[in-house]
């Protein structure tokens, strides 16, 4: 999300985020029964419609999920991709030359 969020957080659920991989990961394949939080439980929706939107498919926690670290590579691959194609469509176009 590339926000700054505070939370106060037990020990315990801090290994559990460490184990499942992150934040995010911990967020969106914890049951909201679990997580106790009014504020953690938000945070999980927001981060569901983030991947509903980038991934135009809704979240299952029962399939496998890319760690956060790997949903932005993606990202980082498709915006390569559109930075290809657009240079593949420019390349036969030259600048009009400025003459003084």
């Amino acid at each position: 999300m590339r926000t700054h969020l505070e939370f106060r957080v037990t020990m315990h659920a801090l290994r559990c985020i460490d184990k499942k991989g992150g934040l995010d990961n911990y967020l969106l394949t914890t049951p909201d029964d679990e997580l106790l939080s009014v504020v953690g439980i938000k945070v999980k929706r927001q981060l569901e419609e983030i991947y509903r939107v980038t991934k135009g498919k809704e979240f299952d926690p029962r399939q496998g999920r890319p760690t956060y670290i790997e949903f932005m590579k993606q990202l980082g691959q498709k915006n390569k991709e559109r930075a290809k194609q657009q240079a593949a469509r420019t390349e036969g176009h030259k600048e009009p030359a400025i003459v003084s």
